[in-house]
């Protein structure tokens, strides 16, 4: 976005696209198809879809998963990177991340984010079953956690947002009642056996990022 003003605007736009093509799906589906039919087995828009006998509908969902698949990667590899450049900038993370070429590749931290991402497929082959489970689990857990550090900050800013800085519906209590269905979100990872063990591993993470924090930035900010 060009103005920053927009934001709020584009946010409602993108909310109100994602949850038209959501609805839309699932009406169509269960149009063609009773509910009962739908199991965890196979997409529900190939069951649904089977009736046309469409030759290899199952082949075409599976490319279309799959390029949604590397759609979504190759975003997160972009804003990964970046996040790493900025923290960097910060002085959060080794300077050597914020370098860029001459055409603005930032090599290093795009380097290290596919690296990562590499080890990520590896372990996937190599972990067991459960142990790699745990693992995605606690990603999953750690992604939705971040959404608690935004709203925390939306919350945090609201002065200036009521100066007119920005403007947002129902702000502070909005941002509280996502944290709040966040949280109850994260909790019912507990009611299963194999989520909970990842969320156990994810809250661990958070104390660890905690424990770190305190220890080492707060101590460096104090310095400064």
């Amino acid at each position: 976005l060009k103005n920053k003003h927009e934001v709020p605007k584009a946010g409602t736009a993108m909310m109100i696209s994602l949850v038209g093509v959501y609805i839309l799906s699932i009406f169509f589906i269960l149009y063609f198809v009773s509910w009962t039919k739908i199991n965890e087995s196979e997409s529900p828009f190939v069951t649904s879809l089977a009736n046309f006998n469409i030759p290899f509908i199952g082949s075409i969902f599976n490319v279309i998963i799959i390029s949604a698949a590397f759609s979504t990667m190759v975003g997160a590899l972009f804003s990964v990177t970046n996040i790493l450049i900025s923290l960097a900038k910060d002085q959060d993370a080794p300077k050597t991340f914020a370098h860029k070429s001459k055409r603005g590749t930032p090599f290093k931290a795009l380097f290290l984010t596919g690296a990562a991402l590499a080890i990520s497929l590896i372990m996937s082959f190599i972990l067991p079953g459960k142990l790699y489970e745990y693992i995605t689990t606690a990603a999953g857990v750690m992604l939705i956690l971040n959404w608690i550090i935004i709203l925390s900050t939306q919350v945090k800013l609201r002065k200036q947002m009521k100066a007119g800085t920005f403007k947002m519906f129902g702000s502070p209590y909005t941002s509280y009642l996502g944290i709040l269905f966040i949280l109850i979100t994260v909790a019912g990872g507990f009611m299963h056996a194999t989520q909970r063990m990842g969320v156990i591993i994810s809250l661990g993470l958070v104390a660890v990022i905690a424990i770190t924090y305190w220890l080492f930035v707060k101590k460096r900010d104090a310095s400064m």
